[in-house]
């Protein structure tokens, strides 16, 4: 029941967990106001670290969607596209 609820990997929901406290502590301590540019330089290096940490500890047989993912082909999508 709880792994049709949370699609993923738990490392994925623990890296998330780590990420939403610290923009938590970032926003109520109104660091994007008074220190614009560190706040946005640990948001894009902790984005991108974040990103890349998702990307290597997937695989491309991992179930992404709840649906499964419909064929072009299946859907007839092709032919109106012209």
């Amino acid at each position: 029941m709880i792994k049709e609820l949370f699609i993923g990997k738990p490392v994925h929901w623990f890296l998330v967990m780590l990420l939403v406290p610290a923009g938590y502590t970032g926003g109520s301590y109104v660091f994007h106001v008074t220190n614009f540019v560190s706040w946005a330089s640990l948001l894009f290096i902790t984005t991108f670290m974040l990103i890349i940490a998702l990307w290597l500890s997937s695989s491309s047989q991992d179930r992404i969607t709840r649906d499964p993912i419909s064929d072009e082909s299946e859907t007839g999508l092709r032919e109106y596209a012209d």
